[in-house]
């Protein structure tokens, strides 16, 4: 979703790891005006280099004020996806075992591992990442339909599972 939106508004999207210390010191890279997270974080660096709730929410008043645009206007044009994201106990000296495995398997298949794996089948995606601090593999799985998301996280979660 996030790359359709930034190509119809020709922005560049760079990708950064999920950890917070990553995130800002990517957003403090000349280039960057917005970095956003996946549960909601926002760092404005021109403003500084950490996430900043309240910043975030004047930015959007701004916005909404500036262009006369309501907030469910922007809403309805954020394209319709599927997420479904599933949690799977691995003990930690196994994490590094279930993703060469997960990297051998899909070998012929485009791969990005910027943080964790991420197996793109056309559109749709399956990310498998650690948990840093925990003994868990995240699996989270995005498509154009909910059935499609389901069947892709169940299979990684299967693959795990076989795995361990």
């Amino acid at each position: 979703v996030i790359d359709e939106i930034a190509r119809k508004y020709m922005a560049r999207v760079v990708r950064t790891k999920t950890n917070s210390r990553d995130m800002m010191e990517v957003s403090s890279q000349p280039g960057i005006t917005l970095l956003g997270e996946s549960l909601g974080g926002f760092i404005f660096p021109e403003f500084q280099p950490a996430f900043d709730a309240m910043f975030a929410s004047i930015k959007l008043l701004e916005m909404l004020a500036k262009t006369g645009v309501r907030l469910s206007e922007i809403a309805q044009e954020v394209p319709k996806i599927s997420m479904v994201c599933r949690d799977i106990s691995c003990p930690p000296e196994m994490k590094g075992k279930v993703l060469r495995t997960i990297v051998e398997e899909n070998s012929e298949k485009e791969v990005d591992m910027t943080d964790g794996i991420k197996i793109f089948n056309q559109e749709d995606w399956t990310l498998i990442l650690p948990d840093a601090m925990r003994p868990i593999i995240h699996v989270c799985s995005e498509a154009s339909n909910i059935k499609t998301a389901q069947k892709m996280a169940a299979e990684y979660v299967e693959k795990i599972d076989s795995i361990l």
